[in-house]
């Protein structure tokens, strides 16, 4: 069966990742406004339980060469060409501008191969944030003078929206060493939760966090002993 659809202006594709698509295009990922990008068929297959479901389990509609057409609701293909040089093996870097679309890909197609270069990378703000506090940086200014975190949501937040906000992707991306980072960084420093904020998988991880500083500070307090 085959599949036909406008297509809209296709932002262009970095030279060194397009000789790498060029490899094994077997088959194609399409996305709503028609655009589309040929990959490996295998490599996704590698990369995501959740492609690999989709390419067996699925009937796809093919190319006119036979490479199955993969379609991508909702997603962007900017964000696809954010995450394919991971799954390639080329690490371009992950940054502020990137970390987010990277995440949610991450976590609605699993792409087990990205999880160690988003975790490395917000485990690393987690600490930047943590350095600037102690260095005391005002709260309100910690958005503004930190480039590894985004700033999301009002000021009155006071730098803290995006802390809570990376916990919460890195506790539904199964990101270990970020979800105990920014644990250990809003109990030491006492965040506040933003209003109306849902934390979601990253509630279990905090609240034992919170639990084990609850107790050393009651061990502490019992002996009398200065920590």
């Amino acid at each position: 069966m085959s599949s036909t659809a406008p297509q809209a202006e296709a932002q262009p594709v970095d030279a060194a990742l397009s000789k790498m698509l060029g490899l094994c295009p077997s088959a194609l990922l399409r996305f709503d406004d028609g655009t589309s990008l040929k990959v490996s068929r295998e490599l996704l297959m590698i990369a995501s339980p959740t492609l690999l479901d989709m390419l067996t389990c699925t009937q796809l509609d093919t190319e006119p060469g036979g490479a199955p057409i993969i379609p991508l609701p909702g997603d962007k293909r900017e964000d696809w060409l954010l995450a394919l040089p991971f799954l390639y093996h080329r690490d371009p870097g992950v940054t502020r501008e990137s970390v987010e679309p990277l995440t949610q890909l991450c976590i609605k197609y699993d792409l087990q191969g990205l999880r160690p270069y988003l975790d490395k990378f917000l485990a690393a703000s987690a600490a930047t944030v943590r350095e600037q506090l102690v260095a005391g940086v005002p709260r309100c200014e910690l958005v503004d003078k930190i480039p590894s975190i985004t700033a999301v949501g009002h000021a009155s937040a006071v730098g803290q929206w995006s802390v809570w906000r990376w916990l919460v992707l890195a506790g539904h991306c199964k990101l270990s060493a970020s979800v105990e980072a920014f644990c250990q960084l809003i109990v030491e420093n006492r965040l506040a939760v933003p209003d109306e904020f849902d934390l979601g998988l990253a509630g279990q991880p905090l609240a034992v966090k919170l639990a084990r500083e609850v107790s050393r500070d009651h061990k502490c307090k019992y002996c009398g002993c200065m920590q």
